[in-house]
C-alpha cells in the first residue's frame, strides 16, 4: 500500500508543477542585457487580415518580474514601407511583470517583425520577434 501511495504522489507532483507553467508554455523567449521577455500572441500563429492580442512577461535575469517599466511595440515588414511602420502600440501593465495590448492589422502575408521597446528605470532596451505570415488559402 505504501508503494502505491508513493507512486501516486510521484506522478501527481510533477503535474502540479507543470500546470503552473502552462500559461507561458510555447511562448517565445527573448533575452537582452539581463532581461527576459516571454511573448505570446493570440491568435498564434498570427493571421493575415487580423489583429492580435500581445502578451509579454518581462523579468530580470535574476527572475524578478518588472513592474515599473514602460513597454511598447511596433509591427512592420522589413523592406516594405507602410504608413503604420512607426506606430508604437503601448502595452498595459497587468501586474506581476505582465503587459498586454493589441496589434494593428496584419495586412498581408510575408515576413513581419514585432519590435519591443521597454524602459525600466534608466535601462532602455529593444528586442525583435520575427514571424512569417502565410496568405490564407
Amino acid at each position: 500500500m505504501k508503494k502505491e501511495t508513493w507512486l501516486s504522489l510521484g506522478i501527481s507532483m510533477p503535474l502540479l508543477v507543470l500546470g503552473g507553467c502552462s500559461e507561458w508554455q510555447g511562448a517565445e523567449m527573448l533575452e537582452v542585457d539581463g532581461y527576459q521577455l516571454r511573448i505570446k500572441t493570440d491568435p498564434d500563429p498570427l493571421q493575415v487580415g487580423e489583429t492580435a492580442r500581445i502578451t509579454v512577461l518581462l523579468e530580470s535575469a535574476a527572475g524578478d518580474d518588472k513592474t515599473e517599466c514602460g513597454v511598447q511595440f511596433r509591427q512592420y515588414m522589413p523592406g516594405m514601407e507602410m504608413s503604420g511602420d512607426d506606430v508604437f502600440h503601448p502595452l498595459k501593465f497587468m501586474g506581476r511583470g505582465r503587459y498586454e495590448g493589441r496589434s494593428g492589422e496584419f495586412s498581408m502575408g510575408g515576413d513581419w517583425e514585432l519590435e519591443f521597446d521597454f524602459t525600466c528605470g534608466n535601462d532602455k532596451r529593444q528586442v525583435v520577434l520575427k514571424r512569417h505570415l502565410e496568405w490564407p488559402e
